[in-house]
């Protein structure tokens, strides 16, 4: 038995495997802005049309997408910053139809 088979035998992580921040870590979330999208894209059934309705809705219904970053201070490592926002210049960078939304 393997080295990893053992640690996750029967289905269950051992303590000593676990991922646990050590005491003194702290995380603050950064809030980098929004943007926008129809909410099509993320309920299903979000402004579609109905046979009672072929044209849906008057005003199409649009969605906040909250950007964010964590910035971690870590107590051996530092701060270390786990950023995963689309960056400045994200209508270039992603293009058509991504940028459209």
């Amino acid at each position: 038995m393997s080295f990893s088979q053992h640690q996750t035998r029967d289905g269950v992580i051992l303590p000593h495997v676990l991922n646990k921040a050590p005491k003194g870590t702290k995380a603050h979330v950064i809030c980098l802005g929004y943007l926008q999208a129809d909410a099509g894209w993320f309920k299903r059934g979000g402004n579609t049309s109905l046979m009672s309705n072929p044209k849906g809705p008057p005003e199409p219904e649009r969605r906040d997408l909250i950007m964010y970053s964590v910035l971690i201070e870590h107590p051996t490592e530092g701060l270390i910053l786990w950023e995963t926002g689309c960056g400045k210049d994200y209508p270039e960078v992603w293009g058509a139809p991504l940028n459209d939304m």
